[in-house]
């Protein structure tokens, strides 16, 4: 395995409708149910699998979008849509303001304009009639927070549980020696990556080859033959210095599906620290027969498990004093869910990107964005064409890790042939 109205707000829980309030039940459940099968699987017929799965899954309906994010996937929502400052704004006022985040969580996409000469025709006569002389903008927007150890209430729920959180330093030198330079979109990418220090060598008088508009894949600058003026924010720098944090010296995620020795439902209660709480053996949650338990007995067990004791893995590097017990999930299946409305009026050439970390690692959101537009929009690629485009240009980053992407196109209406 590997949102918008007219404000483009995340619809809040207590506003949604009824049908949405039941979808997103419904995905819970399933989620759980995977989860619970999966990990049962791992330990059937004599298998010891400690496999775990990161998940990023979406459910489109009517005009809405649900997303649910369990681990360290992303996924972003584009479009192309007026921009939502002030039009009588003085000139000054909008320099030093466009570049800024939007309130709501959209950005602006640097050097792009969706009414730029380049813009192909067919493209520019896909918009509203009003759209070609209005000032069209594209923007992005993540729809997730990736479930990380460091982010402090993942923190503090693990550590509730009698876990702990490790930090380690890495320097991604590797990256680098893994990347294509032959392949121009990568070339480009680390400009905009490195553009300070372009701008320092041309004050010294030296001229730096810039790439061509659609490189050997197919990405592009969208017709931008100068590298970025202002210090591009990049968090996937090649030789960056990372900092990872790890449940309990192990895992980089803090939640995901499957990972059952580090799920209470999964694992011996520790009889010690539980004497006065239980006077019975647990079985897992989910083992109940259909004609003798219900769901609601399930729900009972869930519940008491929950506050018991129960003996972590022998292959934890365990802190001095440590009980070697755990209360409750070190990694949690419960994904978190956001709701968005797409199709609103004035906005269009909407798509999703969702790819787990192996992409994100090596290409920030913008660039990811900015070469799906120049492939959708100028080059017409299809968007299953443009995805694999997106996987095969991580992996001349540099990527090492599992690669995933997957593009949608959301279309008003039914999309014409």
């Amino acid at each position: 395995l590997s949102q918008h109205s007219d404000d483009n707000d995340v619809i809040s829980s207590s506003s949604r409708p009824k049908s949405v309030v039941l979808m997103e039940q419904s995905l819970l459940n399933a989620i759980a149910r995977l989860d619970e099968e999966f990990c049962n699987l791992c330990k059937e017929d004599g298998r010891d699998w400690e496999s775990g799965a990161t998940a990023l899954i979406t459910l489109l309906f009517d005009d809405s979008i649900l997303v649910a994010n369990l681990g360290d996937c992303r996924g972003v929502l584009c479009c192309s849509r007026r921009n939502k400052r002030n039009n009588n704004a003085s000139t000054e006022d909008k320099s030093s303001n466009d570049d800024d985040d939007d309130d709501d969580g959209w950005c602006l996409l640097e050097d792009d304009d969706v009414n730029d000469t380049t813009s192909s025709s067919s493209h520019r006569s896909s918009m509203p009639s009003d759209a070609v002389t209005s000032a069209i903008k594209a923007h992005y927007k993540e729809l997730v927070d990736t479930h990380s150890p460091s982010r402090q209430d993942e923190r503090s729920r693990i550590e509730a549980a009698n876990g702990w959180v490790t930090t380690e330093r890495e320097v991604c030198i590797g990256q680098l020696q893994r990347m294509d330079f032959c392949d121009e979109d990568v070339v480009e990418i680390l400009q905009r990556c490195f553009s300070d220090r372009f701008d320092d060598v041309k004050k010294a008088g030296n001229d730096l080859p810039v790439a061509k508009k659609g490189g050997a894949g197919g990405g592009g600058s969208n017709g931008k033959n100068d590298t970025t003026e202002k210090k591009k924010k990049s968090t996937a720098t090649p030789g960056r210095l990372l900092i990872i944090s790890r449940v309990c010296g192990e895992l980089a995620v803090s939640r995901a599906l499957g990972d059952r020795d580090f799920k209470a439902s999964f694992n011996e209660l520790s009889i010690e620290l539980n004497k006065g709480q239980l006077n019975m053996t647990m079985p897992n949650i989910g083992d109940y027969d259909d004609d003798k338990d219900s769901p609601s007995d399930d729900s009972k067990k869930e519940d008491e498990l929950l506050g018991c004791w129960w003996m972590g893995p022998n292959f934890l590097p365990y802190p001095p004093e440590h009980n070697f017990c755990f209360k409750g999930d070190l990694i949690s299946a419960v994904p978190e869910v956001k709701v968005m409305t797409v199709g609103s009026d004035g906005v269009f050439d909407e798509f999703l990107i969702l790819a787990c970390d192996g992409l994100w690692d090596v290409m920030d959101v913008d660039d990811a964005v900015r070469v799906a537009r120049d492939l959708l929009f100028e080059k017409r690629w299809s968007a299953k064409k443009a995805a694999a485009r997106l996987a095969e240009l991580a992996i001349h980053l540099g990527s090492s890790d599992n690669t995933t992407v997957i593009l949608i196109r959301l279309f008003r209406g039914r999309a014409s042939s």
